[in-house]
């Protein structure tokens, strides 16, 4: 008797194991379907099903599909891993119904590459109550056409009530804030009392802390998003996950608007790459991230694993390279001396502030930016006019690569035009936030960087 009740035991224990494996499997909580994946280098869209590795999932990816299917087109497995749709290992008649399914809105379950290029599922399409890491969410969430869901961010109340109207229409009142009691991530218990059924974040959020399982483990219909807000992991970056959000939420008509928009700055940026390489070789810069005084700063650089912050990563968009080399895991450096960046000598000195355009008025703002410029006043970047100062949530997330034109022409001014510049920035802000059509970015503080020194 003992010993049957020995092996019920074990059965139970064993089935339950097996359960809970494959719920993290099914449900994107942090086991791999499939072994990990390169993500293509030409694809903004990670969803299983985007069979042409184009940045859209359509017409054109059941086309092919059901060409693999009757024999007349080859399914090359490295190149066009989408194809297979349900990541069965496969392309059969079950990925073309999938699919068919997906594209006429059906609710059903999507694949996708999250940030590691792991298969991870959710519950299509994307629907109810959406919470964020950071405000920063509302671009993406705006574009992506599911900008009324937001309900919740990872930030303190204070924050969240004093944000700008104009920025974040609605916020006041309804978002509330699902931190925990460090402020430092999501709490599990809000979430759930916030009835949350999409998370919006970014990796040093959620993983190497157990969150990740414990939000499934708490509702399974939880869909944590596993795509960056304000970062880059490894190859993948904000644009990646505006274009996958589109065709989560079954709404991709403004998010093909997107990319064409940031295809075309690319291309204007590309242009001039060889003039300025010529011209200016070797140039450097430092991110300086609210200066903490006149002897020291912390800094944004490259880090050591694949999580990038956005700035960065915007700014290597120009000919520009990082005066450090990559310094701790996530490349954000407290404290280092002044006099350290006197001696290092970048081409171009940023100093970057964070939330404060979104709390301070105009003279509070431009009273801290001007004294944070006084500390790098001995700088070889202060004696050639190359200190630039911005804001990070301009810079540094979704609209960064918008004001890139016009960064590019503070520091050359011979290779781009800043009414262009200008143009490409309100060309997002009217076209791809609440901002409309009538607003300007000159005429706002913080949304235009700012060069400074003696020259």
């Amino acid at each position: 008797m003992e010993q049957k009740t020995m092996i019920a035991v074990v059965v139970v224990v064993i089935v339950a194991i097996a359960a809970v494996g494959a719920f993290l499997l099914l449900n994107n909580g942090g086991g791999e379907k499939e072994p990990t994946y390169d993500i293509p280098d030409n694809t903004r869209m990670l969803v299983f099903g985007n069979a042409n590795n184009d940045d859209y999932l359509d017409s054109k990816d059941l086309t092919f599909l059901k060409a693999i299917v009757d024999g007349s087109a080859t399914w090359d497995k490295k190149i066009n891993i989408f194809a297979d749709t349900n990541t069965d290992g496969t392309v059969d008649q079950k990925d073309v119904d999938l699919l068919s399914d997906i594209l006429a809105g059906k609710k059903t379950t999507m694949y996708y590459l999250n940030w590691h290029g792991n298969v991870r599922s959710i519950n299509y399409p994307l629907s109810g109550n959406i919470a964020g890491s950071y405000v920063d969410i509302a671009a993406l969430a705006w574009i992506a056409g599911c900008y009324d869901d937001i309900t919740s961010i990872r930030q303190t109340q204070q924050n969240l009530d004093s944000l700008d109207p104009v920025q974040f229409p609605g916020a006041a009142g309804k978002w509330k804030t699902v931190s925990d009691e460090t402020n430092t991530t999501f709490s599990v218990q809000e979430l759930l009392a916030q009835k949350v059924k999409v998370v919006l974040t970014d990796p040093d959020f959620i993983e190497g802390n157990g969150l990740l399982e414990k939000m499934h483990a708490a509702d399974k219909d939880m869909n944590v998003i596993e795509l960056p807000i304000n970062r880059a992991v490894g190859d993948v970056d904000w644009t990646h996950t505006i274009v996958t959000l589109g065709a989560m939420y079954n709404n991709q008509d403004a998010t093909k608007e997107y990319v064409e928009f940031v295809q075309k700055v690319e291309k204007k940026i590309k242009e001039k790459l060889d003039y300025i390489k010529q011209k200016y070789p070797d140039q450097t810069f430092l991110i300086c991230y609210e200066p903490t005084s006149a002897l020291v700063t912390d800094l944004d650089i490259f880090g050591k694993t694949d999580v990038q912050y956005g700035d960065v990563i915007n700014m290597v968009r120009l000919p520009l390279t990082c005066a450090l080399p990559p310094m701790a895991d996530t490349g954000y450096i407290e404290g280092y001396k002044i006099e350290d960046v006197i001696t290092l000598n970048p081409t171009v000195i940023c100093i970057e502030s964070w939330g404060k355009i979104n709390t301070m008025t105009e003279e509070q703002y431009r009273e801290v930016i001007e004294k944070w410029v006084g500390y790098f006043s001995k700088t070889g970047a202060y004696a050639n006019n190359k200190v630039v100062t911005f804001a990070y949530e301009v810079y540094g997330t979704v609209p960064g690569i918008a004001g890139m034109i016009y960064m590019g022409s503070l520091i050359w001014p011979d290779a781009f035009d800043p009414m262009e510049g200008i143009a490409y920035l309100n060309e997002y802000y009217q076209n791809f936030t609440p901002m409309g059509e009538d607003f300007d970015v000159t005429e706002h503080y913080g949304f235009l960087p700012e060069v400074w020194g003696s020259a």
